[in-house]
């Protein structure tokens, strides 16, 4: 994005404001959930695993982040590229279920963007739950969700390993 330029994207609760290199997200005058101040802190507590846009100020009815440029996560379902972006998809997913961090939308691509390195960015943790007790969600959404664009040998490796993945989680948190 050029200097000076400025994009808006609307969503249910909020609209996005792009300025910059800062995204400024703002409640929609009707919207009833407020959940700005659960997601920056969450947004702070995954800051150092960059998996995420940095939250970068908090205030009643907004909050800034950082901008990742980049394209939805389904303009690559058709791309060689997607395996490679769909694994570091996968450990970003892992590292918050080691967190027991929920996204609870990371199916349908919405909320994932790739920038220009193919690296995939998780956005928007305005539902997202923290200490939830429903463990490896984030994994097992990605991959039931994205295995569908994988050969058949692929997509029975995914559903194991998701098996594989939720038993793991429950042994390390009895």
């Amino acid at each position: 994005m050029t200097e000076g330029s400025e994009k808006t994207f609307k969503g249910r609760t909020s609209i996005v404001t792009i300025k910059g290199s800062y995204a400024i997200k703002a409640y929609r005058e009707k919207t009833k959930r407020k959940n700005f101040e659960k997601e920056y802190l969450i947004l702070k507590t995954i800051e150092k695993y960059r998996i995420a846009p940095k939250g970068l100020k908090l205030a009643k009815d907004h909050i800034v982040l950082e901008y990742i440029e980049g394209k939805p996560l389904k303009d690559f379902y058709d791309s060689r590229k997607f395996p490679k972006i769909l694994m570091l998809l996968v450990i970003r997913a892992a590292i918050l279920d080691l967190l027991r961090i929920n996204h609870n939308q990371l199916a349908y691509g919405r909320n994932i963007i790739v920038d220009k390195n193919n690296v995939p960015w998780i956005i928007d943790f305005e539902k997202a739950s923290v200490f939830s007790m429903t463990m490896g969600k984030n994994v097992c959404q990605v991959l039931g969700f994205y295995s569908k664009f994988l050969d058949k040998e692929s997509r029975k490796k995914l559903i194991n390993l998701s098996k594989e993945w939720k038993k793991l989680l429950k042994s390390l948190y009895k």
